[in-house]
C-alpha cells in the first residue's frame, strides 16, 4: 500500500469479508507517518476495536503521546466486534470462538500486516500486542495462551475472566516472556452482564494471582472506576506508555 500520496493521513478503515465467520468485519487502523528507518512498526491489535477508537480514543491518545515523545510510533488495529455474536466469539467455550480465532489469525492479521507493518516481507513485524476490555480481554488472554510465540504484551482492561480460561492456564507452567498490563475498577463488584451479575474485581484479582505464579504479570492497577469506557479511556495513556516502554515493569 502506497502511503506517499497522502503523507498526513494516519487513519484508515477497511471492510473485509471473512470466510470463517461468513460475515463482513470492519478494521480501523492508526498508522503514524514515520521515516523508513523506523520500520517495521509494532502492532497493537484491539478487540472491540471500533469502540477502542470511538470511546477509548486510542488513536488520538497515541498520536498525542508520540508527538510529546512519550511513546514510540506504533500501529493500532481495531477489529470490529459482532453485536449479535460477541459472547459466542469471545468466550473460550463459545460456539463461534474457533471461527473467530481462525478469522483473526488467518484473515485479519495477514491483511493488516501485508498493508500496514511497513515491511516488504508479508507478516513481518517488530512485535505484536493485544488489547481488550471485558470479554475482549478474555479472548485476548486466550489468544496469548494458545499462541505465545505471536504476542509479547497484553493490555487487559476489566477482563471478564470466567473460569473457562483456567484449563488453558493450567497447561502452562511459565508464561514468561509474555507480560500483561491488568487494570480493573474498584467498583466492578456487581456488573450486569448477559450471564447475570459478575464480580469483575474478584475475577481480575484471580487472574493477577495466576499471572504472578506464571511470571507474566507486568503491572496491576486497581483504581476508582466502574465497568465503563469512561474508566477505560482514562487508563489508555498509562497503558500505552507501559506497553511501549523498553524495559518491562516487573
Amino acid at each position: 500500500m502506497d502511503h506517499t500520496t497522502s503523507p498526513r493521513r494516519t487513519l484508515f478503515s477497511h471492510t473485509i469479508y471473512s470466510a470463517h465467520l461468513r460475515d463482513e468485519r470492519t478494521i480501523k487502523i492508526y498508522r503514524p507517518n514515520v521515516p523508513d528507518d523506523a520500520l517495521p512498526l509494532p502492532i497493537l491489535y484491539c478487540q472491540d476495536g471500533i469502540e477502542f477508537f470511538m470511546y477509548g480514543r486510542i488513536a488520538t491518545i497515541a498520536k498525542a503521546l508520540a508527538s510529546q515523545q512519550q511513546i514510540p510510533p506504533i500501529v493500532i488495529a481495531g477489529i470490529e466486534k459482532s453485536s449479535r455474536f460477541r459472547n459466542e466469539e469471545y468466550m473460550p467455550n463459545g460456539v463461534r470462538n474457533g471461527d473467530y480465532l481462525r478469522f483473526f489469525y488467518e484473515e485479519a492479521i495477514p491483511f493488516i500486516e501485508e498493508n500496514y507493518s511497513g515491511h516488504h516481507e508479508q507478516g513481518f513485524v517488530q512485535e505484536r500486542y493485544l488489547a481488550g476490555v471485558s470479554l475482549g480481554a478474555t479472548v485476548s488472554m486466550q489468544m496469548a495462551l494458545l499462541s505465545p510465540e505471536k504476542f509479547s504484551r497484553l493490555l487487559l482492561f476489566s477482563g471478564a475472566f470466567y473460569r473457562e480460561l483456567a484449563p488453558l492456564l493450567d497447561q502452562v507452567e511459565r508464561l514468561f516472556p509474555l507480560s500483561v498490563y491488568l487494570t480493573v475498577g474498584e467498583q466492578e463488584t456487581e456488573v450486569d452482564t448477559p450471564l447475570g451479575a459478575s464480580n469483575f474485581l474478584a475475577d481480575n484479582l484471580w487472574m493477577k494471582s495466576q499471572l504472578e505464579k506464571k511470571e507474566a504479570l507486568g503491572s496491576f492497577q486497581m483504581k476508582e472506576g466502574k465497568h465503563t469506557w469512561g474508566f477505560w479511556q482514562k487508563e489508555v495513556p498509562e497503558a500505552l506508555q507501559w506497553l511501549t516502554s523498553q524495559s518491562k515493569a516487573r
